[in-house]
């Protein structure tokens, strides 16, 4: 049986686990991922960066020979499978290293390519906020465009992209009926590799925006909105639930208490992420400033303001966030509360449930479901 969990190399991986959890949610395939790895050198950066993103290449010169020849569930998914292995390509890599932008701009493209090709097609969008244009794509379920519909918005986490949050589960929302914005705001995506917006506290503000676009829709139902916050998301989407009372439901999907512990598991696992983390906030290769900005990441006196149903979801084994940090945020929440705790070594302990996402996700998304009617 294969076991991609190798001590020696926890960031390898924690990245190949990571990689075949998105395979269910079409940004990749199992067997090929298999393939892939099985020639790599193990903990070799360079060997992923090259295997990756030779295989997007394969991947993206099948999607256009797909489309050319009228067949567009083909082309779609090389397109969706491209675009995560060209994010993929660049995981291992420093925050300064000049092929990130090649692999990040080619992600983007095949996203883009893809997108017209869903029914109905995936729409890109532009959310102002504060004298910018906040890139994002909204997305409606089949039989959804004359329906109002429940909406969530799903907001990621420190090292991923609007692009990417569809196999993140954003595919299980649009299963359940619910209409889906994904963006990217500050510290995320093209706006901090094009635009260099750095991560920043009040992720209110952006997240409300972006609330405030799901409002004007019409096939959106205004009263039914719920947002999904992710990894160091999840710092991000108890904030919003906190002052933004539009905000019916929260999932907190690898809850975030302090974002200082987190830069700390971050750094316990490589010097890498630790540098990505001062690069995130602006610091770029300061430990003391990093720690200072991250310091103004941090729940105390805001979780208790929450008012709206939230499910915390976490596990025992998680690496970069302490299972206490999950317990913390839900002992402090002020309104109605679920919790889903998962238990060393039982599937799903891996940070963010990458190795059980079927039952996770759907667990994630029956709630809000639940919650919205």
């Amino acid at each position: 049986m294969f076991n991609p969990w190798i001590q020696e190399h926890v960031e390898w991986s924690f990245q190949i686990t990571r990689l075949l959890g998105e395979a269910s949610q079409g940004g990749g395939e199992a067997h090929e991922l298999l393939r892939l790895v099985s020639q790599m050198r193990l903990g070799q950066a360079n060997d992923w960066y090259e295997s990756f993103f030779g295989l997007a290449e394969q991947l993206r010169g099948l999607a256009e020979e797909a489309e050319e020849g009228s067949h567009r569930a083909t082309a779609r998914s090389h397109y969706l499978r491209a675009c995560n292995y060209y994010r993929a390509s660049e995981l291992l890599l420093e925050a300064g290293d000049e092929r990130r932008r090649g692999a990040f701009d080619n992600a983007r493209a095949s996203f883009a390519r893809a997108a017209p090709l869903f029914d109905p097609p995936i729409e890109p969008v532009t959310i102002p906020f504060d004298g910018m244009s906040l890139p994002g794509y909204f997305c409606l379920p089949s039989e959804g465009r004359q329906a109002r519909n429940p909406a969530v918005l799903y907001i990621a986490g420190a090292d991923v992209y609007k692009e990417t949050l569809l196999f993140l589960g954003g595919a299980e929302a649009l299963r359940r009926g619910f209409a889906l914005l994904m963006m990217d705001g500050p510290g995320q995506g093209e706006m901090i590799r094009l635009h260099n917006v750095r991560a920043q506290p009040d992720y209110d503000r952006p997240a409300g925006a972006a609330l405030g676009f799901l409002q004007s829709r019409p096939e959106v139902d205004a009263g039914r909105l719920a947002i999904v916050g992710r990894s160091f998301g999840g710092y991000y989407g108890a904030r919003t639930a906190a002052f933004d009372d539009r905000v019916k439901a929260c999932v907190l999907f690898g809850a975030l208490y302090d974002a200082l512990k987190f830069y700390e598991g971050y750094a316990r696992i490589s010097s890498r992420r630790q540098r990505y983390m001062q690069w995130l906030v602006g610091a770029d290769g300061d430990d003391a400033a990093a720690r200072q900005c991250l310091a103004q990441f941090n729940l105390s006196g805001i979780v208790e303001r929450i008012r709206c149903p939230t499910l915390v979801v976490h596990a025992e084994d998680d690496p970069f966030v302490a299972v206490s940090e999950a317990q913390q945020v839900y002992d402090e929440l002020g309104g109605p509360k679920a919790i889903r705790l998962i238990k060393s070594g039982e599937p799903g302990s891996a940070h963010c449930q990458y190795d059980d996402f079927p039952r996770t996700l759907s667990h994630i998304f029956d709630w809000l479901r639940d919650q919205l009617g």
